[in-house]
């Protein structure tokens, strides 16, 4: 079993430079587009770089194998978000933890109830 490569724990100029060279040369080998931005771009840049019949792009491939460190075997769970916030599940008791940090809304000069 293979394992799936993730991103960088922290991104760099050395990190950019190999991903911007391996495209150039997956572009003119397989004819095919990689966007950097796009999700798992490391992961597809690997797979083509260890069946390239270039020397130099396998070389690079290796060295992106430096940079990206393998992704945990069981993901986590998605989590529900509002507006970039994690929303957690209401139960009918309630945490002082959550009550600390819940935003009151106001309405008209009222407390609203959530």
């Amino acid at each position: 079993m293979q394992a799936s490569y993730g991103e960088p724990a922290q991104i760099n100029r050395d990190y950019v430079r190999l991903l911007m060279v391996m495209r150039r040369f997956i572009k003119e080998e397989f004819n095919q587009a990689i966007r950097i931005s796009e999700e798992g771009a490391a992961a597809r840049m690997l797979e083509y770089g260890e069946k390239s019949r270039n020397r130099v792009l396998r070389e690079m491939a290796a060295e992106l194998k430096g940079f990206v460190q393998p992704e945990p075997a069981q993901p986590t769970p998605p989590q529900a978000r509002y507006r970039g916030v994690a929303m957690t599940k209401e139960t009918g008791a309630t945490d002082e933890a959550a009550k600390e940090t819940a935003v009151v809304r106001i309405y008209r000069g009222r407390p609203l109830k959530a």
